[in-house]
């Protein structure tokens, strides 16, 4: 669709999340290069160590390949590059180690994969969130004429690539209608796909729930109570229960989790942990009573003691 100009110049980066290790964020990219026949050329956190983030991104933009992964980042990313090459009008210039060059990123397509990434309000908006679910534990995925998936797509990437001509080529005969979708900035391309998914699949509409996880991004707090509350729920037996912050404080430092706004040096101060989480809860709820955050309900009660 991109590529035969149909839904704009720009469309967004995919951020793939999930609620659980091991759910196939990185899977999910590497079955979306496959129908073409490609694989993504990876692209590393590096915190230490010889070269940057920024090299690594750029020295994948220089191997020439599509399909462009950004795998298994945490926390705050600092690409500078990353933003303006999403927006980037015309070629876009690239420095790596012993080359440099420029590309059309028309060309690319982004992916990401994260547990828990803090990005800008204008990076989140160029994303487009998908959120895994883990199967339960014991489910047996479908055999493919005894090969692993990924395995069987390469070896019929073909039937796989014109099942999603055949795509294109109903909508285009149909008259390229789009809904009216208005919440993500690269437009174009999210009303084509929003009127696809919805009148061909059956599913709901392509957004639902996408400014829920932008928010988080950009905002560290919710990004940490959400993996707070899926390790809380991970727990043997877990149920619905009432905590004071400070047992959910006391249940961070069962889990070596570091709170917000607390110094790794003053992680085992109680009291710091105590206020630093009655604090995120506060700013978290605001002035209301309960509070949804991707399958979880955060209820606020007071209670006389």
């Amino acid at each position: 669709f991109r590529r035969a100009g149909l839904v704009g110049k720009r469309i967004p980066m995919e951020v793939s999340e999930a609620d659980k290790s091991q759910s196939g964020k990185t899977f999910l990219q590497q079955i979306k290069a496959a129908v073409y026949g490609d694989l993504p050329v990876y692209v590393n956190e590096r915190k230490n160590g010889v070269g940057s983030t920024d090299e690594s991104f750029s020295a994948a933009l220089l191997s020439g390949r599509p399909f462009v992964l950004l795998d298994n980042f945490r926390g705050k990313i600092n690409l500078t590059s990353l933003e303006s090459f999403l927006t980037a009008d015309g070629k876009f210039d690239c420095r790596a180690l012993r080359s440099r060059g420029s590309v059309d990123p028309e060309n690319y397509f982004l992916g990401l994969t994260s547990n828990g990434v803090e990005m800008t309000k204008d990076l989140a908006n160029r994303s487009c969130f998908v959120r895994i679910r883990k199967r339960p534990e014991g489910y047996e995925f479908r055999d493919y004429e005894d090969k692993e998936f990924i395995d069987f797509l390469k070896s019929n990437h073909e039937i796989f690539l014109s099942a999603i001509y055949s795509i294109l080529r109903h909508w285009n005969e149909e008259g390229q209608h789009k809904t009216e979708e208005k919440r993500h900035s690269f437009r174009p391309w999210a009303r084509v796909m929003d009127y696809i998914v919805q009148n061909y699949f059956g599913l709901p509409p392509l957004l639902d729930g996408h400014d829920e996880a932008s928010q988080r991004t950009v905002r560290p707090h919710l990004s940490f109570l959400r993996e707070f509350l899926i390790m809380l729920s991970d727990e043997d037996g877990f149920e619905s229960r009432a905590f004071r912050a400070s047992e959910l404080a006391e249940k961070c430092m069962e889990a070596d989790m570091r709170i917000p706004e607390v110094s790794e040096a003053m992680q085992g101060d109680s009291d710091r942990r105590n206020m630093a989480m009655g604090k995120i809860l506060k700013n978290t709820m605001g002035d209301q009573n309960e509070f949804h955050l991707d399958g979880f309900l955060i209820e606020r009660e007071s209670v006389r003691v």
